[in-house]
């Protein structure tokens, strides 16, 4: 629905857009600074709006945003949240960008009963406290690119959660009952180069629509009993039916026939093969795939099956 307004203002010329993808959506736009002006304006007074992103802020004053319920503060120079902050009415709260913030006090998180949306990219954040299992109504939480490296125990609580991006973090392993967050549809581990392997329990996240793991380094599918002995295999991945996007790197092992094609909703593949020689023949069988991606160094001779892909828009080899 966002990104259908974002084209509608594109027609309107309220924006421009720079990137376009092969289907003609707007990947990103730029904004005249007098017609974002006024948006915030409007949106201050009307939307319980706030927003003070980019403007150098090293301190917080609540008061100045009581009673906001949405509020930006990205690209500023906060460390933390002050001890005395109690905002249970905050549905949306973004501090993505502030490079020197490490903390969240345990009961000033555990205080934002109404938050469904938290951006804490790009932060020196190290960990997120036990009360962040308190947050019921949280649906979007991105921690991209920092140095977080596990999640606290409290964390498959968060029933509603939709959107779990740890892309290019510390993360060193997911929570073994990573099935419990049953609204989870969008998961991005892409370069996450600490992380040693998925949880077996990822094969029971079946809500999962998006699914994001290359570029991770010191990842491993094989089942090793002395480490990894909860760790899951590729093969795992089979159960996850309802996929429409996969970024999958195979790390060495090998696809077993029927792990992909049983993802027959799948429209975005992109594929990694270090060794394969050959493409997995169940990737045939997704009849809504409309772009495909594929960097395989070990492939010499596409299959005569490609034909069969009527809906690309999209072939990258």
């Amino acid at each position: 629905m966002g990104r259908r307004y974002v084209n509608v203002l594109a027609d309107r010329c309220l924006i421009e857009p720079t990137v376009k993808d092969v289907d003609g959506g707007i990947v990103s736009f730029r904004m005249h600074d007098v017609l974002r002006g006024l948006a915030i304006r409007i949106a201050e007074e009307e939307e319980n709006f706030y927003c003070r992103a980019g403007k150098g802020q090293s301190a917080l004053n609540e008061n100045q945003f009581s009673p906001c319920t949405r509020i930006v503060l990205s690209v500023n120079n906060l460390s933390s949240l002050s001890q005395s902050l109690r905002a249970p009415e905050i549905c949306s709260l973004l501090l993505r960008r502030n490079k020197e913030f490490k903390e969240i006090p345990k009961k000033v998180i555990g205080s934002m009963i109404s938050l469904k949306i938290l951006d804490l990219a790009h932060t020196s954040l190290q960990s997120l406290p036990e009360s962040v299992g308190c947050l019921k109504q949280l649906v979007c939480l991105s921690l991209k690119g920092v140095p977080i490296k596990r999640l606290p125990s409290s964390f498959t609580n968060l029933a509603a959660l939709q959107m779990l991006d740890l892309g290019s973090s510390k993360i060193v392993e997911l929570p073994s009952d990573l099935h419990r967050l049953r609204s989870l549809s969008y998961l991005n581990l892409d370069d996450c180069r600490d992380l040693k392997c998925l949880p077996s329990s990822i094969s029971s996240v079946t809500s999962l629509q998006c699914l994001y793991i290359m570029s991770c380094t010191s990842m491993t599918w094989t089942r090793d009993k002395t480490r990894y002995r909860k760790a899951a295999s590729i093969d795992k991945l089979g159960s996850l039916t309802h996929l429409k996007s996969l970024h999958l790197d195979n790390y060495g092992e090998t696809i077993s026939e029927g792990t992909v094609g049983s993802m027959v909703d799948m429209e975005t593949f992109e594929l990694r093969l270090t060794q394969m020689a050959s493409l997995p023949h169940g990737m045939f069988n997704i009849p809504k795939l409309r772009k495909l991606k594929l960097v395989c160094p070990a492939v010499v001779r596409m299959e005569s099956k490609f034909s069969e892909f009527r809906n690309l828009t999209l072939l990258r080899l």
